[in-house]
């Protein structure tokens, strides 16, 4: 006889008589203990500790989440240009190192980010290094506090609330009012954006 297959189900013919069995041929079935994937190939009821789905657990979340978070920032470090107010020159984070060097070499002509030639004063560097390294700064705390949430947070459906966090976008007006503050304010800003860490 031909074994009639029924939903998620399939009848055999054993022992003399007909059965209804599970069928998860095919599937794709997980481990409790490993959490590996495997295609099931048996009729029958799954074992033990073995499932069709796995349940999300709250470690596994926050390893997600924070490798992803780590991935962006990474990328968004890399790629984003930043316009310097009161030019048009775009430059990423990571041409901080450049710009310090191009100063203190006094480099007459460069390019920026986007190629486009410049030339600038020992006090027109200084004031873009210091406009990048405010961006940097605040944009590592945002991250930081992230990582903090995610971290401390114990219930996954509270976390999964955060997930909008994995992005990174710096508004360039914030940037811009954190350049204009005092030394001292912009201090106490980013001592207070620390303790949010803690």
């Amino acid at each position: 006889y031909m074994p009639l297959k029924l939903i998620e189900n399939i009848c055999i013919f054993s022992n003399g008589k007909w059965q209804v069995e599970e069928d998860h041929r095919g599937e794709t079935v997980y481990s409790l203990d490993t959490r590996e994937a495997q295609t099931w190939s048996k009729i029958g009821k799954l074992p033990r500790g073995i499932v069709t789905k796995l349940t999300e657990r709250l470690e596994d979340v926050k390893t997600l989440y924070l490798q992803t978070m780590k991935t962006n920032f990474d990328v968004y470090l890399k790629s984003n240009k930043m316009q310097i107010p009161s030019t048009e020159l775009y430059f990423s984070y990571e041409s901080v190192e450049r710009l310090k060097n191009e100063r203190d070499l006094a480099i007459q002509m460069s390019r920026d980010d986007n190629n486009k030639i410049y030339s600038l004063t020992r006090q027109e560097y200084d004031a873009i290094i210091n406009y990048m390294v405010i961006y940097g700064q605040y944009l590592y705390l945002q991250k930081w506090i992230v990582e903090s949430i995610i971290k401390k947070c114990n219930d996954i459906e509270i976390l999964k609330t955060h997930k909008d966090k994995l992005d990174f976008k710096v508004n360039p007006k914030q940037i811009n009012n954190l350049v204009k503050m005092t030394p001292e304010k912009r201090q106490e800003y980013f001592t207070q954006m620390a303790n949010n860490i803690k």
